[in-house]
């Protein structure tokens, strides 16, 4: 229900989500790290629970190659190491596509402090749905068509962070941050 927001939208059009990651994905993260996701950390003048940094302003469910690269050599890890060197680009597409930062953290442990983590992980980038509606058809509205990401990596269960969020929600009165990302090569005759 956009009722209110004053936010518009064209066939073609997405629908940019601001999510947090679900609370399982943080609580494995921590326990992987073995840090209290209570203790504060300062970034930029910014001070709050490490928990929170990893709930609502860091990526946790999209590795980078950055990432990779200091897990690397914290952890000393030979086969980590081994995938960011050329001519391992299918190792690394792999690893990028198919591995989450929990799963190279408790496949490769390393010492890591709380602000050092935080600093490692890319910012939290919201997710961009295609909208399936017209305005014309269900006036503030957008509906949307999303897969709930959700399986099984080496008998453990993985989820997709903005999916997985979207969930979540219940009721009439749950609300999410959203913004209307235009798309001007599509357009309707």
């Amino acid at each position: 229900n956009l009722a209110g927001s004053g936010l518009t939208y064209a066939p073609g059009d997405a629908l940019g989500v601001w999510h947090e990651n679900p609370p399982v994905v943080v609580h494995d993260v921590l326990q992987a790290l073995r840090l209290d996701g209570e203790q504060s950390v300062e970034i930029d003048g910014a001070v709050k629970p490490l928990r929170d940094w990893l709930a609502t302003t860091r990526e946790l469910t999209r590795l980078t190659r950055p990432f990779l690269a200091q897990q690397a050599g914290r952890s000393q890890d030979a086969a980590l190491a081994e995938v960011l060197q050329p001519g391992h680009e299918a190792a690394l597409r792999h690893t990028l596509k198919d591995l989450q930062v929990v799963d190279v953290l408790q496949r490769c442990p390393a010492d890591w402090d709380a602000k050092a983590f935080v600093q490692a992980l890319r910012p939290l980038a919201p997710r961009l749905y295609s909208i399936a509606s017209s305005m014309d058809a269900v006036g503030e509205e957008a509906h949307l068509a999303v897969a709930l990401i959700d399986y099984e990596l080496e008998r453990k269960r993985r989820v997709g962070a903005a999916s997985s969020h979207l969930a979540s929600l219940t009721g009439e009165q749950a609300q999410v941050r959203v913004f209307v990302e235009p798309n001007e090569r599509f357009r309707l005759p």
